[in-house]
């Protein structure tokens, strides 16, 4: 939020009037789920039942503590007026950049079976992401989470009903909030600073048959779902290396500049008025996968298609979208589009950043709306009428204003508090089967000069344009081939390369447009390694040499490079960031490079970088490889050799973290190869000597922290000995440590990662996940385990959301309308997972060996049905492959390209009838292996017939 005094005042007094709106207006706060609201009746209604009192006013702050993460404070006090019950203050900052201010207190007890926590509550702040946590004796936590506004400065009755405390994290899976240790309260989010005041906190049993009150309210159409606690989905529309993207909502509604208003489709026919919750609305891709999406709605009498994508070059794209109204009735119609512009973001309020989009002043000429004085839209043709209003006391107002609008309006409206709101109407008569087209441009750059429609002809511009974007989006996204007989498996994959092609800004790999919108060395690595395997050689060069000059004199690779900033590593140096991963990932992208392209000149020149960060890790190491740490009685030696406490692995917080010791070890592990290649052997000794103490003391610490914390399972981090099989996956995939982990501690961690998903996969269930376990699908077919690998992937797939737009976001929930953090839509780095994943079913490099068809499914290899890949790239070279069963059972395999790697090709043998007849190019092997086939040259011809009965 901005942190400017009078902005900041102006945001507050427009905050409040809004959510005051809200309370009597749209009536938003009278079902659970909508946040803080008056629960008077309720409250009546339960007046016989025993309250369990949380906190006794008349001792706090006695019993609570302070729980801050980086850069926040937090106070804690009492106070009141005379003569009256004092209550519990809270006085908080959280800093700069994302954090909290938590309290907390112990309070032992026993739960009843049914119950709802309550409490009142008074804020100083109208934006205030407030979360209530319940811990029980082993560390589960369970936690309900708003991210909305609160009326500023009054009492407030908040409840939260059993079935909203959603399981975060803690060592069991499948778990009930059934005892009570600690319950914290407090606010998260970035620049937030004010006073929360709070009093009656008490636990309300319940007979156990009451029903869990509903949580979404009906909402109206022509505003943002947000505003009913309601998750929507959105996905995006750039062009490569462009900083600015546009958000197209799957309700339709179009998002142009980053954190600015939205312009919401809406009908009026007959005299009636049709929203989004009046239809029937269809996403698309075209294709199936390229990065230009639709959303149709369809009504019994006319279908609205509205289709964007973006198109120009970087610093001066412009995103195109047209809408195409048709009568699907066998009668006449005749009604008005509107398009309104209203102040808000498509990007929800839980997101960081989301919400409002205040619009002060709007200006409408010749076709074009300016907005604060930027232009938001080029309108061919100019619509027939536009109007303005103030939503500020009228919320929906300008939908009023629109369809009681004859005529233009003033060609300026200001609204000082930001609630300004306007609709461009064009007004349609259409005969059966006839249909009308309107067209926007919005330029995605102040300064842009966008192609503009031909106004005579702009569905011929607009059509020129879109083919030419599709041509071009599927040359870059088809240097490599995909056919699987499974919807949706190859479009994603497709899909996510251009869905990361598109958050690259200029060279730098994002994983977001919004939320995300910096490189992470982390994120970036990952997607750079996806980008080589799909083609995309010259994206991950352009990444590694715009990264590598930011390395500081230490060596340290910076873990964020933040570009838009006057200094981009204000992070490291402002919020004190600690991540360790990014020495060992830079270091794997490099290596990753040089196999792809076999570059030496490129590896000579970024060498230097390479061992600076390689001396950084042993300076790192060093400060665990001292006497306190050695001594084997100390409590210490369970950290002896690793690297010291960091944040960098997702969910952590200053731990010790075996994440970041998995990386450093394959630091060292590339780090050697290099030197080989470039012949530096006077370095092979020391990187030798640092790589195997490195992994002697990773490995001995893994297994003295099972001893002492009696875990048969392989750990997240030392301190809290935690069960984190998606870490775990990078030792196995990314840093080729299978066969160095203990194989019962592996095979432990990947079983309760299915016990936890074998919960989820049970109807009704209620989760939260993060999809980065799709890292763990490559894990599994390496261990051998491709039934759960599949089982995993298309749990994956079911999340898409929706499914149609090919992508994912940072976390899902079981409920798709449940409003929490996901992260970007899509969240390129999950994308990038997922590639590394299906790429992983094919083939993938271990041991100078390529081990191919690992995770093909049985259930694909049907009579007329092919699985293929072409012209994947591979550390020896491209390679295609086919899988075809004929109609008599025989399976015919072929591989083909110039892929020679040093120790040869392993089928991993499909499920097959046992026994028949296997042939390799024409000829009869000595043995008929029942799970690898090797052979060592190109083109291959395997058939496998089966046994006659």
């Amino acid at each position: 939020m901005n942190t400017d005094p009078i902005e900041r005042r102006l945001f507050t007094a427009y905050a409040e009037r809004f959510i005051l709106l809200c309370l009597l207006i749209l009536n938003l706060l009278s079902t659970e789920g909508a946040g803080m609201n008056n629960e008077t009746s309720i409250l009546q209604e339960q007046t016989e039942t025993k309250a369990i009192s949380l906190m006794n006013p008349h001792s706090v702050p006695a019993g609570w503590t302070t729980h801050v993460g980086q850069g926040a404070t937090l106070t804690l006090s009492s106070c009141g007026e005379p003569n009256a019950e004092p209550v519990f203050r809270l006085d908080y900052n959280t800093g700069k950049t994302h954090s909290f201010a938590l309290a907390a207190r112990e309070i032992p007890l026993t739960l009843p079976e049914r119950f709802e926590l309550r409490v009142r509550l008074q804020f100083s702040e109208p934006e205030n992401h407030v979360e209530f946590k319940l811990i029980d004796p082993r560390g589960n936590t369970f936690m309900k989470k708003w991210y909305r506004f609160g009326s500023v400065g009054l009492w407030q009755d908040l409840v939260i009903d059993q079935a909203e405390l959603i399981r975060m994290w803690g060592p069991d899976t499948d778990v009930d909030l059934k005892e009570l240790k600690t319950i914290e309260f407090g606010v998260s989010g970035a620049d937030y600073a004010g006073t929360i005041l709070l009093s009656g906190m008490e636990i309300i049993p319940l007979p156990p048959d009451t029903p869990g009150r509903k949580t979404n309210t009906p909402d109206r159409g022509y505003t943002p779902r947000w505003l009913f606690d309601q998750q929507a989905y959105w996905t995006l529309v750039g062009i490569k290396h462009d900083d600015q993207e546009a958000l197209i909502c799957e309700d339709g509604s179009i998002e142009p500049l980053k954190r600015g208003p939205s312009v919401v489709p809406v009908v009026s026919l007959h005299d009636t008025l049709i929203t989004r919750n009046n239809v029937t609305i269809r996403p698309e891709l075209l294709d199936g996968r390229l990065p230009l999406p639709s959303v149709i709605w369809e009504h019994e009498l006319f279908s609205l298609r509205i289709d964007l994508f973006a198109q120009g070059e970087p610093g001066n794209a412009s995103a195109y979208a047209q809408y195409t109204l048709t009568n699907k009735s066998s009668q006449p119609i005749d009604g008005k589009l509107f398009l309104l512009v209203e102040p808000y973001q498509i990007y929800p309020p839980w997101q960081g950043g989301g919400g409002f989009s205040p619009i002060r002043c709007m200006t409408f000429s010749n076709g074009t709306l300016a907005v604060n004085g930027t232009n938001l839209l080029i309108s061919t043709p100019p619509p027939d009428t536009f109007c303005f209003n103030n939503e500020n006391g009228d919320i929906g107002g300008i939908v009023r204003a629109a369809i009681n609008s004859n005529s233009n309006a003033m060609p300026k409206f200001e609204e000082p508090d930001g609630f300004a709101a306007g609709a461009l109407i064009f007004h349609f008569a259409l005969k059966p089967d006839a249909s009308t087209n309107t067209y926007i441009t919005f330029p995605l750059h102040q300064a842009a000069t966008p192609e503009v429609l031909n106004p005579n002809s702009p569905a011929t511009t607009y059509a020129r344009l879109r083919s030419q974007m599709a041509d071009q989006w599927s040359r870059e996204i088809c240097r490599v081939g995909l056919t699987v007989p499974e919807p949706g498996l190859a479009e994603a994959f497709f899909a996510g390369i251009a869905y990361n092609l598109i958050t690259q800004n200029g060279p730098a790999l994002q994983p977001g447009s919004r939320s995300y919108n910096k490189s992470w060395m982390r994120d970036g690595a990952i997607a750079a390694v996806a980008l080589l395997e799909a083609g995309h050689t010259q994206a991950a060069r352009d990444f590694i040499e715009w990264y590598a000059p930011y390395q500081l004199d230490s060596g340290e690779i910076p873990p964020i490079i933040d570009s838009k900033a006057e200094d981009p590593l204000w992070e490291e140096k402002e919020k004190g960031l600690v991540e360790y991963d990014s020495q060992g990932e830079f270091i794997w992208l490099v290596m990753q490079y040089y196999r792809f392209t076999k570059d030496r000149s490129f590896l000579q020149t970024i060498f230097p970088h390479v061992l600076k960060a390689l001396h950084f890790l042993e300076n790192l190491r060093a400060q665990r490889l001292t006497e306190e740490y050695r001594d084997e009685l100390s409590e210490k030696h369970l950290y002896y050799g690793l690297l010291p406490e960091s944040t960098s692995h997702e969910g952590y917080y200053m731990k010790h973290s075996f994440w970041d010791d998995f990386w450093g070890i394959k630091g060292w592990e590339d780090g050697m190869e290099m030197a080989a290649i470039l012949n530096r052997d006077d370095l092979l000794d020391w990187m030798k000597r640092e790589r195997d103490d490195f992994k002697t003391c990773v490995l001995a610490s893994i297994q003295h922290l099972g001893e002492a914390r009696h875990i048969d399972y392989m750990p997240g981090c030392v301190e809290l000995a935690d069960l984190d099989p998606t870490s775990t996956a990078a030792a196995i995939i990314y840093c080729d440590l299978l066969h160095d982990l203990p194989p019962d501690k592996l095979n432990a961690t990947y079983d309760r990662l299915f016990d936890d998903i074998s919960i989820r996969l049970k109807p009704g269930a209620t989760y939260r996940f993060t999809p980065y376990e799709m890292r763990n699908i490559g894990a599994l077919l390496r261990m051998g385990r491709k039934n759960e690998a599949l089982t995993l992937l298309r749990f994956q797939l079911k999340h898409m959301r929706p499914a149609a737009w090919r992508h994912f976001a940072e976390v899902a929930h079981s409920d798709e309308r449940y409003p929490c953090y996901i992260g970007d839509m899509p969240h390129t780095w999950v994308c990038a997972e997922y590639m590394h994943g299906i790429r992983n079913l094919f083939l993938y490099e271990e041991n100078e060996k390529l081990i191919l068809g690992a995770g093909i499914d049985p259930a694909w290899l049907t009579e007329n049905q092919t699985v293929a890949f072409e012209d994947f790239p591979t550390w020896y070279g491209t390679l295609s492959g086919k899988w075809q069963k004929s109609s008599n059972g025989v399976l015919h395999i072929e591989f083909n390209g110039d892929a020679r790697p040093p120790k040869g090709f392993v089928l991993m043998r499909p499920d097959f009838p046992p026994g028949g007849a296997l042939t390799i190019n024409g000829k009869t092997p000595k043995t008929n292996p029942s799970e690898r086939i090797t052979f060592d040259t190109l083109p291959a011809e395997i058939i496998l017939t089966p046994t006659a009965e």
